[in-house]
């Protein structure tokens, strides 16, 4: 075998088992419900579980606020696997019963992250290496195998990390294009494989404009001749055809799709996360300060922006070293950023459509260093890995560190445990509402206790939690979870932004006259000795560890 052959496949394994590694994280056998410690892993479930075969009705409804086509693959594969006999998702209250079958459901929609999200990495290799060389190539594929955003994020039922496998496909397609290779098999590949991405997620159509750019660099024509081109107009018609194979419901559903449509541009211009965005801004600054940093490490976030800020003054300031795929992938960049990070309504997962270019720069970076002929050979290479080490370690403590959350004992399910230990069957419990941040053992569809709730499971938080200080008085416990308190308890803002929620909060968390703060469960990120205090993360990365506090009520 090769080393280069070696190396990559190397990463790969590594790679893949780290997304493996959290396969069974918060499934419905663990959250005691049909659903899952992430509160959009069911959205495809129940889409797969609202379309009607038999009148030939495969729309995926609010799956459309996606773009549906991870609907259709995992739909594909359970069926495949259910006239295997692996799964039996018979009916809803056959699933209710057995918990442990709905697990399935979820490990199998996982396991097909996990592999798309560890294709990824040797696209992005593939991708590199015909663009630049194999050692910037692996450093890339490397990098990715071990970022945190994208392994975990690999393990969900969501559509981000397959919407970047095909939008990374297309770029592959048009690297090559830019190569010399700039047949009409290429630009229709780059069409198809964008189409399915946006088909998949629909902020996957922004990397349309990887291609776009590519078609323009090619030495030859002008750009009036190149504008009119057969060849680029076969790249967006099979983008368009790629979209229709992938979401054909956007067509014959049209009125649903429009409608949330609307819904995706409302959700853009405003946000859910309202402290997140008053104490951050738009993402254009909090993908640098906040996002990405909890999601990829510090350093990445670093590296990237250095070796963007190298590219582009090398490309502007010096001629005779311009490279054609530098201007491509630092034009591409500003493009991609601005459109995802544009919108108000933010998330970590987010932004995993700029991730690849952090990690292509911090790779060009480490190529940049390996050049420098002021260091004899000797000290090049020991400068070179010295730096390489310590971007790997920086980016792989960040990961192990939040990657442990995911893969030991959840904070719901230690409150769980204290509860049965520690709570009569015959006392009565209180919540905001249930939902998936509430212990498994008041998840569950017939709890053992008494429960009461501030708002039923379709009410909004906000109604929950003026419901919960009307009810807590009539309960032996309350219990209270980090994502119910959090936006509503923040010193000086909350109290500002919603006076009502933050009164009727302190009366129960901070009313020690009336209400005992008797348990807390709650968990850092740490590795090695490094840790990283919770402080106000991003709302999807406090997912394996909402802080839950258990108050008895004195009598």
């Amino acid at each position: 075998m090769k080393k280069n052959t070696f190396i990559i496949t190397a990463i790969l394994l590594i790679g893949l088992i780290l997304r493996l590694s959290g396969i069974n994280f918060g499934l419905p056998s663990k959250n005691q419900a049909l659903t899952t410690y992430n509160p959009d892993e069911p959205l495809t479930i129940y889409s797969l579980e609202a379309m009607n075969p038999s009148k030939l009705d495969f729309s995926p409804k609010r799956a459309f606020l996606w773009g549906g086509f991870s609907v259709y693959i995992v739909g594909f594969f359970l069926k495949l696997s259910q006239l295997l006999g692996i799964v039996n998702p018979a009916s809803r209250d056959f699933l209710i019963a057995n918990l442990r079958e709905a697990d399935k459901l979820y490990i199998i929609g996982r396991l097909l992250s996990v592999f798309f999200g560890t294709a990824t990495i040797l696209i992005l290799y593939l991708t590199v290496k015909k663009a630049y060389n194999k050692t910037t190539g692996l450093i890339s594929a490397g990098l990715l195998s071990i970022t945190g955003i994208h392994v975990i994020n690999s393990f969900y039922v969501r559509p981000d990390v397959i919407m970047l496998f095909f939008v990374s496909l297309s770029v592959y397609f048009a690297v090559k294009i830019l190569s010399g290779e700039n047949t009409t098999g290429n630009y229709l590949l780059a069409g198809i494989f964008i189409g399915l991405g946006t088909a998949t997620k629909l902020s996957g159509a922004v990397y349309g404009i990887v291609p776009f750019v590519a078609h323009f660099l090619v030495p030859g024509n002008s750009y009036i001749k190149k504008a009119f081109a057969r060849k680029l107009w076969i790249y967006l018609g099979a983008g368009a055809l790629g979209f229709f194979i992938g979401c054909p419901y956007s067509v014959f559903d049209y009125k649903t799709f429009l409608y949330y449509m609307d819904m995706n541009f409302k959700f853009s211009n405003a946000t859910t996360h309202p402290i997140e965005l008053l104490l951050h801004g738009k993402g254009w600054i909090s993908y640098l300060t906040y996002y990405l940093p909890h999601g990829a490490g510090f350093t990445l976030v670093i590296t990237g922006i250095s070796g963007f800020v190298y590219l582009f003054i090398k490309n502007l300031a010096f001629k005779e070293r311009r490279n054609v795929f530098d201007i491509l992938f630092l034009t591409s960049t500003v493009i991609v950023y601005y459109v995802i990070a544009g919108t108000k309504n933010q998330a970590a997962w987010y932004t995993l459509p700029v991730l690849p270019f952090f990690i292509l720069f911090t790779a060009k970076l480490m190529e940049t260093i390996s050049e420098i002929k002021a260091f004899n050979k000797l000290t090049g290479k020991i400068i070179f890995f010295a730096v390489l080490i310590s971007i790997v370690f920086g980016t792989a403590v960040n990961t192990f560190a939040y990657l442990k959350l995911y893969t030991s004992a959840n904070t719901r399910e230690l409150a769980s445990g204290w509860i049965k230990n520690n709570v009569d069957t015959k006392q009565t419990v209180a919540i905001a509402r249930s939902y998936f941040w509430t212990p498994g053992i008041l998840r569950q569809y017939n709890p053992p206790f008494r429960l009461l709730m501030g708002g039923d499971i379709q009410s909004n938080l906000t109604d929950a939690i003026i419901g919960l200080e009307k009810i807590a008085g009539k309960a032996d416990y309350v219990v209270i979870s980090e994502f119910e308190y959090r936006d509503f308890t923040y010193p000086k803002i909350s109290q500002e932004m919603f006076p009502e929620h933050y009164a009727a909060l302190e009366k129960i968390m901070n009313n020690p006259a009336k209400y005992e703060k008797i348990a807390v469960f709650n968990k850092q990120a740490e590795f090695l000795g490094f840790n990283f205090v919770k402080n106000y993360p991003p709302s999807d990365w406090l997912i394996p560890n909402p802080e839950i506090i258990i108050y008895k009520r004195k009598k």
